[in-house]
């Protein structure tokens, strides 16, 4: 198993560049194709207020100026990807374009989960994708453009989701030397957790990974500070956790430890 397409949704700025050349590079690691998705949508906040006299074309103009600016800003950095590239550009809201296109890679790489109830007319919401792409997100944080995922910490949890990342992430896994299982107990359930991430390890080892394990008590009741502090520990530069949220009306609310992972500080690859 590897990743044979790879796609991320482009922006024209902020650290959409950096995060643009990480998904070029490790298309490169992979051999993959880079996919690059450009959308933009008239920005909520201003059509609420309704429109004047030639508004909604002045709108579309300067929206297919941002696309095509997007669309240069991907050729450039594609040209680097020796697999090939495809790009795909239109005018939604990127979630929905980025969610819908999905159906054509084997990882997304996003931004951060930000906090702003505004902005995504012109920016996808990884939280989001997670839940509505049926693909694996690779979120990593701002300023990173290169991510070889030499050190992984696979937050394990005997649940569904967790069992799919580990096997959504498992290109990335068979290229780490340094790989822990971890899982941090929440609750005394009488189940051995020991047992559980020995047979995750040794589920590994048949895929050719060496895995160490260990589990952990969270410090002061939460686990997501304990499972970041082990990362530290660890010096990862990733990882691997499933993904839990559901939907809440028009917005998804997610359990701690991801609503922490989709805006921390390590790149992260997370499964629903």
């Amino acid at each position: 198993m590897s990743y044979a397409a790879i796609l991320t949704h482009v922006e024209i700025d902020g650290p959409g560049l950096q995060r643009l050349q990480l998904a070029a590079d490790l298309a490169n690691q992979f051999s993959a194709a880079l996919i690059g998705v450009g959308a933009e949508v008239l920005d909520p906040p201003e059509s609420a207020l309704g429109h004047l006299d030639g508004e909604p074309l002045v709108a579309q103009q300067v929206i297919k100026k941002h696309l095509k600016l997007a669309g240069a800003r991907f050729a450039e950095v594609a040209k680097t990807v020796r697999a090939g590239s495809d790009w795909r550009c239109g005018v939604g809201r990127p979630g929905d374009l980025v969610a819908s296109h999905a159906r054509a890679c084997d990882l997304i790489v996003a931004g951060p989960r930000h906090a702003e109830p505004f902005g995504l007319h012109n920016r996808v919401d990884a939280g989001e994708l997670l839940m509505r792409s049926g693909r694996p997100v690779l979120v990593v944080p701002p300023g990173l453009d290169q991510l070889y995922a030499a050190s992984v910490v696979v937050a394990w949890k005997d649940t569904r989701e967790a069992r799919r990342a580990l096997t959504d992430a498992m290109p990335m896994l068979k290229r780490a030397t340094n790989v822990l299982v971890l899982e941090i107990r929440e609750a005394q359930t009488g189940a051995d957790p020991w047992a559980s991430v020995a047979d995750v390890a040794a589920h590994l080892k048949r895929h050719g990974v060496d895995a160490s394990t260990a589990v952990r008590e969270p410090e002061l009741g939460s686990p997501g500070p304990t499972l970041l502090d082990m990362a530290e520990v660890r010096d990862a530069d990733l990882i691997v956790a499933g993904g839990y949220g559901r939907s809440r009306l028009s917005e998804w609310a997610f359990g701690g430890v991801t609503r922490e992972l989709l805006a921390g500080p390590l790149p992260v690859l997370l499964s629903h």
